[in-house]
């Protein structure tokens, strides 16, 4: 008896779409950096290829993650920095 493949419910791009419908959408203000940590973390679950979830992470979700964290801390105040006493 031959073997037949077995056709799987969803694909990786079912998958893949599914995780961005519903965790892009959360990606708001201070909220975006963990989501998007999240979101490549469950791509990499998905993709089962180390490799390409790295490369994938680096080119797309880093630059993204290091943006975000410049803009936060530009919103920030200043650190004030104390006045050197004469010597």
């Amino acid at each position: 008896m031959p073997r037949t493949k077995k056709k799987e419910l969803f694909t990786n791009g079912d998958i893949n779409r599914i995780i961005n419908g519903f965790l892009h959408p959360l990606a708001r203000g201070e909220r975006k950096v963990p989501v998007l940590l999240a979101d490549a973390a469950l791509h990499a679950l998905v993709e089962r290829n180390p490799r390409k979830s790295v490369a994938g992470f680096i080119r797309y979700t880093a630059p993204k993650i290091l943006w975000e964290i410049r803009k936060q801390r530009r919103g920030r105040p200043k650190r004030r920095t104390r006045a050197r006493s004469p010597d």
